[in-house]
């Protein structure tokens, strides 16, 4: 189980994080990460396994449970203001754990850094300097 602190669970913040994040895709799981200094709060993690990719309960429960442990780990390597959705696809049932973390592992630092990017390009002409004299 993810500490409360780092539970994403307003539906706000999930559209947020869908809308301005950057997305990192393996088959098995698509990684939105919204990356914002300003935030002074925890790093949030939110899970959506859907329905129409994992039909039965059962097997939604099982992939969150497996991407819930497997995101606990990479907890301590995300910086404070970062969202992350992590959206299971169908492949995820049939992988392993070992599958997830890896994917996790390998994809998260990627969507970190593409946020970050993101997140400066966004940014007002006033607060980027750089952005300001290239637009005159």
């Amino acid at each position: 189980m993810l500490p409360r602190a780092h539970r994403m669970v307003k539906p706000a913040d999930f559209t947020a994080t869908y809308r301005r994040g950057a997305t990192v895709a393996t088959q098995r799981i698509v990684l939105h990460v919204q990356a914002d200094k300003s935030l002074k709060q925890p790093a949030l993690v939110g899970f959506v396994v859907p329905k129409k990719a994992i039909p039965k309960a059962t097997g939604r429960n099982l992939v969150k449970r497996r991407l819930r442990h497997a995101m606990q780990a990479e907890l301590p390597q995300l910086p404070d203001g970062i969202r992350v959705v992590v959206r299971a696809q169908a492949a995820a049932l049939d992988a392993s754990y070992q599958t997830l973390v890896a994917d996790l592992h390998h994809k998260l630092p990627l969507g970190i850094k593409r946020a970050e990017a993101k997140a400066e390009r966004q940014k007002p002409l006033e607060q980027n300097p750089g952005l300001k004299e290239e637009a005159q």
